[in-house]
């Protein structure tokens, strides 16, 4: 790892070809992200996916996840929606918290209700947000179950206290509907100016169209409870991990290279 930390990636690269080609799954996922990022090597897609398989057969699951990845979105392989289920679920049930809120998703669009609930719910027991947002999405629109706009209060709260900016939102809409609560524009404006803080979206054009409905006042004492539970909150852009166009991987520490055991 030291070639690669130093920021020396022709190094790496050299480094783990030689340990791919013995067929460490390590260095073959270590050496498929610098394929995918055109690091040490002339960027291809199609390699980095054929390393990442070599290691995903090997039972490494973050392999398995970002092949899942790579199918789903057509990278370097023929786009496959069931072949990417296929290694999604294989990282799910190897623990993978992404891979069981991926899966969800695409069974969820599927129509298999019982199904996506039953991974996102795995996602969410891990701290995943985003599958804490899905989950009272389904709750919301009663997708699998009959629709509980109070359980899909819950589970955005869930998903707003690890800072996912999707769920504020929804908040911020069942408190302007009063569906679930007791309707308050007010509290929709404040969970708007959060929304904004982090990153959603949704937010500016829906605060454009509650801001006439909340008196000056309201907006004042919002706009400080709003700066109060940012204050005590962590924060992050709500990103679908479908949205990269252009990379296998995507942003997160997990798919960072990782060292080579000695001896392999």
């Amino acid at each position: 790892m030291q070639c690669y930390n130093s920021g020396d990636f022709g190094c790496a690269s050299r480094e783990w070809q030689g340990l791919a080609d013995k067929g460490v799954g390590q260095a073959q996922y270590n050496l498929a992200l610098l394929y995918s990022r055109g690091q040490g090597t002339d960027r291809d897609l199609v390699k980095a996916a054929q390393l990442l398989e070599s290691a995903a057969n090997q039972g490494l699951v973050q392999a398995q996840y970002n092949l899942g990845l790579a199918y789903l979105a057509g990278l370097g392989v023929e786009k496959n929606e069931n072949t990417a289920i296929s290694w999604f679920q294989k990282a799910a049930e190897l623990g993978d918290p992404n891979a069981a809120d991926n899966l969800g998703t695409i069974l969820e669009k599927q129509k298999d209700y019982e199904n996506a609930m039953k991974w996102y719910r795995k996602a969410a027991d891990a701290g995943i947000a985003e599958a804490d947002f899905n989950i009272g999405s389904m709750y919301d629109l009663g997708k699998g179950v009959q629709q509980d706009p109070v359980q899909a209060m819950q589970w955005y709260r869930k998903g707003a206290d690890l800072g996912d900016g999707a769920s504020l939102c929804n908040i911020a809409i069942l408190y302007y509907n009063g569906e679930g609560v007791k309707m308050d524009r007010a509290k929709a404006y404040e969970y708007l100016l959060i929304a904004q803080q982090a990153g959603e979206p949704r937010a500016a054009s829906l605060m454009q169209w509650v801001d006439d409905k909340v008196q000056k006042k309201d907006k004042d004492r919002a706009m400080q409870q709003a700066q109060a539970w940012i204050s005590s909150h962590p924060l992050h852009r709500f990103i679908s991990n479908f949205s990269a166009p252009d990379a296998i991987i995507e942003a997160d520490s997990k798919v960072e290279p990782q060292p080579v055991r000695a001896g392999l």
